[in-house]
């Protein structure tokens, strides 16, 4: 495919920006190369990246920050997902990909060493045992490690959510993968779809965020708090506990200073404005809209 113009893309990101204020986003994490990092760092500055890098464990390779970009980390992938058949299951009998793991110890005790913190994606039940009793293990070793975070934990066996709290580990989830894997889930997994999204049990151990995993899912956050407080068949939080964990808990996940996502002095004045009713009704957050979204204590969109 021929290589599209930097042009192209950064009117692309302006068109993603303004649609971001739209459903009240000031920011986001992202994973994407650093020639992706390049082209944000220091070109949006109304909003808000945190930036973490697949192919880089120098940090003297990450992209200069800026008032308005931040580096995260490094993101790695350990199994694959629901859908395809991918995700490491417990009762499908998977076996760890020794190769995978070797590699992953590798990058951990590296990224331990630097004070960088590892992203790992890890869907089924296996992968998220597997991958906190390494955490758990390297922390043992090197115990001024960075505080490293699980993604995805689409399964958790109840027995290993103490398991993640002596991993002492961040966890981030996406409740918006009900909407399309509930089905698949009742079909693919008999055993752990009695225990797939615990979000209160990972909760009650961890800091956790919520988050989109767009493009995979709509970036819309509303239809995200949605599924995680409308009872569907999996555990779910309070408004509060979901407002928090789509905003505040971000910082924290990431290790970074709490600089936005609360209402109080030396805060960042990122605010929205929704009505009363907005949470009120399960149909009535698809493509929702705030009526004034503020990034800076600037207004960058009003109905």
């Amino acid at each position: 495919m021929p290589a599209i113009d930097d042009s192209i893309i950064k009117s692309l990101l302006k068109k993603m920006v303004k649609q971001c204020h739209k459903y009240g986003l000031c920011g986001v994490h992202s994973l994407e190369y650093k020639s992706s990092a390049e082209l944000v760092a220091g070109f949006i500055d109304d909003f808000y990246f945190t930036w973490y890098y697949p192919d880089t464990f120098d940090k003297r390779k990450f992209v200069p920050e800026t008032s308005h970009f931040r580096n995260g980390g490094i993101k790695v992938f350990v199994d694959g997902s629901l859908g395809s058949d991918t995700a490491w299951m417990f009762e499908l009998e998977s076996k760890a990909d020794i190769e995978i793991m070797e590699n992953l110890r590798k990058r951990i005790k590296d990224a331990n060493k630097k004070g960088l913190q590892v992203a790992v994606h890890a869907i089924g039940d296996y992968t998220v045992h597997c991958v906190a009793k390494m955490i758990k293990e390297l922390n043992q070793v090197q115990p001024q490690s960075p505080k490293h975070r699980i993604e995805h934990l689409q399964a958790v066996r109840p027995e290993d959510i103490s398991l993640l709290k002596a991993a002492n580990v961040h966890a981030s989830m996406q409740p918006i993968h009900i909407k399309e894997d509930n089905e698949l889930i009742k079909k693919k997994w008999q055993i752990a779809k009695s225990y797939s999204f615990p979000m209160r049990s990972v909760m009650n151990v961890c800091e956790l965020a919520l988050g989109s995993d767009t493009p995979v899912e709509t970036i819309n956050p509303f239809e995200g708090i949605k599924y995680s407080i409308f009872p569907s068949g999996y555990e779910t939080l309070s408004l509060k506990e979901a407002i928090d964990a789509y905003t505040f808990k971000h910082h924290i996940v990431a290790n970074q200073p709490v600089i936005s996502g609360m209402i109080k002095p030396n805060q960042i004045s990122n605010l929205i404005v929704v009505k009363n009713e907005t949470f009120k009704e399960f149909d009535s957050y698809k493509n929702y809209e705030t009526e004034m979204t503020m990034i800076d204590g600037k207004i960058v969109h009003k109905k």
